[in-house]
């Protein structure tokens, strides 16, 4: 009788990291982001939530350098054992995503099961998604983020269709930036209590100075 070998032809990772739900920064982020949007919304009645203009990621205050530092740290951490070390340097990009019970009810013509359309980040070679609030319902389950197969379209029976990640306070979700993703919007969120999240994107820099290896967690650019 022979013997036979199973072979993985692809696979998509993902990674996790966090720190804790009380941690002193992750409050005054969530303030910040509902006061830029206030002072200053990303087209608020063509997006399916309120948004921050993408500059997050130049602000200075301590509680953001706290932040980007963890996220760099983790973004840097995975580089190291990725392939993307080609690349020279590496810059961010951030966005603040907010809903709350009055902003998701603009969308309910379109149905109770509103998502946020299929997409992805390319050319971010890394995006991430961290929550700083979540309510207390939905559930964070009926949050999550959806990955989709990039074979969706073939009859596969033994592979999923689409892999959901719930999200948590305190923890950026990291993926590569071409994988197709979506979130529901459209839910009816508790009265006060929000859904505050940052979308970070990596991505690489073209620069003539020459390339060198990252050390510990650290790489070049911001």
């Amino acid at each position: 009788m022979g013997s036979h070998e199973e072979l993985t032809l692809f696979k998509v990772s993902a990674w996790r990291a966090s720190v804790p739900a009380d941690t002193w920064w992750i409050p005054l982020l969530a303030e910040d982001i509902v006061e830029s949007i206030k002072a200053d919304p990303m087209d608020p009645v063509g997006l399916s939530a309120l948004r921050t203009k993408p500059t997050l990621h130049m602000r200075t205050e301590k509680h953001w350098t706290e932040f980007f530092s963890f996220v760099r740290e983790t973004f840097d951490s995975i580089l190291l054992t990725a392939p993307e070390l080609r690349y020279q340097r590496f810059g961010t990009r951030a966005w603040g995503v907010l809903i709350d019970s009055e902003t998701w009810k603009k969308d309910l013509h379109h149905g109770p099961a509103r998502v946020v359309e299929t997409h992805n980040h390319t050319p971010a070679i890394f995006t991430s998604v961290f929550a700083c609030e979540l309510p207390s319902y939905p559930a964070a389950e009926d949050l999550s983020t959806v990955f989709h197969n990039p074979a969706k379209h073939m009859i596969c029976p033994w592979q999923e269709r689409v892999v959901l990640v719930p999200p948590a306070v305190g923890q950026v979700l990291v993926f590569p930036g071409w994988i197709e993703h979506s979130a529901p919007v459209v839910m009816p969120i508790a009265e006060g209590e929000r859904r505050i999240i940052i979308s970070t994107d990596y991505f690489p820099e073209h620069t003539d100075t020459a390339f060198e290896p990252a050390q510990g967690t650290g790489l070049a650019g911001s």
